[in-house]
C-alpha cells in the first residue's frame, strides 16, 4: 500500500485513501479530474460502466517493449489473478482483455487454458485463463510474477 500511495502522490499530487474490505482485501481510491482526464484521453478509456468492455490500451499492448507489457500483465494478475495449489489464473468479465492477455502470454511461450463460466443469467460471464504447465508457470514467474506478496508466495510454493 505504501508503494502505491507514493506512486499516486508523486505522479498525481493527490492523497489516496485505503481501507480493508470485509471481503479480506485492501482497497485504494482517490478522486482527481486530472487523472480521469489523463486516462480517458491518453489511453482512450471510456467513461461510465465498462467492466465487460475493458482492454489493454494499444499504447501498451502494441508498444513492442516486453518490460512494459509484462508490467501491465503483472498488474492485472496482482489485482484479478489467483494462485491455487495447481495453477495461476486471471479472470475478468471482459472477454477482450482475457483474450489479449492470452495472446501476449502465448507470444512469450507461456501457455494457458481458456474457460468461460456463467453463474446465472443475472451475472455477466466470467472469462478465465489458467497457467497450469510447470514450464509455463516457471516462465511466468521469471518474466512477470507478482508484486502481491501473498500471490508471490503461493506461486513460489507451487513451483517448489
Amino acid at each position: 500500500m505504501q508503494k502505491y500511495q507514493r506512486i499516486i502522490k508523486d505522479n498525481f499530487e493527490t492523497e489516496p485513501k485505503f481501507y480493508f474490505s470485509k471481503k479480506h482485501y485492501y482497497e485504494c481510491y482517490f478522486y482527481s479530474k486530472v487523472v480521469q482526464w489523463f486516462f480517458r484521453s491518453f489511453f482512450k478509456i471510456a467513461a461510465g460502466k465498462k467492466a465487460d468492455k475493458i482492454i489493454i490500451p494499444n499504447r501498451i499492448a502494441n508498444c513492442g517493449k516486453a518490460e512494459i507489457i509484462n508490467a501491465c500483465i503483472k498488474g492485472l494478475f496482482d489485482s484479478d489473478g489467483t494462485v491455487t495449489k495447481r495453477w495461476a489464473s486471471f479472470s475478468s468479465t471482459s472477454k477482450g482483455i482475457v483474450e489479449q492477455v492470452f495472446l501476449l502470454l502465448q507470444q512469450q511461450e507461456i501457455f494457458t487454458n481458456k474457460n468461460k463460466w456463467v453463474k446465472s443469467n443475472k451475472y455477466l460471464p466470467l472469462y478465465t485463463i489458467r497457467i497450469q504447465q510447470k514450464e509455463s508457470l516457471k516462465k511466468f514467474s521469471m518474466l512477470i510474477g507478482f508484486d502481491h506478496p501473498v500471490k508471490r508466495k503461493k506461486l513460489n510454493m507451487l513451483l517448489s
